[in-house]
């Protein structure tokens, strides 16, 4: 696994993970917003995701849709990042669609 997209919102936290997984020779692109992710993704097909939940907005119902049918994306591992106040969407995640969450 060479390259991840990571979506996080927090500058912070993004660059305290990109530096940890740079030190393990992983290539990192961010963002900071779905639509910049989804603009990354037209360009690149990363080897994992890697998805804050903070950055849960109105598109990202959309966006996780996308993400589960689109031939190109299906098939990329995807590991999301939640706090105590994306509980719901974290319980969704993990019951509905078997998804990994960290919280």
């Amino acid at each position: 696994m060479d390259n991840i997209l990571l979506l996080e919102a927090n500058t912070e936290h993004a660059a305290a993970i990109k530096k940890q997984l740079q030190l393990h020779q992983y290539r990192v692109q961010v963002s900071a917003e779905i639509v910049q992710a989804e603009q990354l993704l037209q360009k690149i097909i990363p080897d994992m995701l890697i998805i804050d939940l903070n950055v849960h907005s109105e598109e990202f119902n959309r966006f996780y849709e996308s993400l589960r049918i689109d031939p190109q994306w299906e098939g990329i591992p995807r590991l999301f990042i939640a706090g105590k106040e994306n509980e719901a969407i974290s319980r969704q995640l993990r019951d509905r669609f078997d998804e990994t969450v960290l919280s």
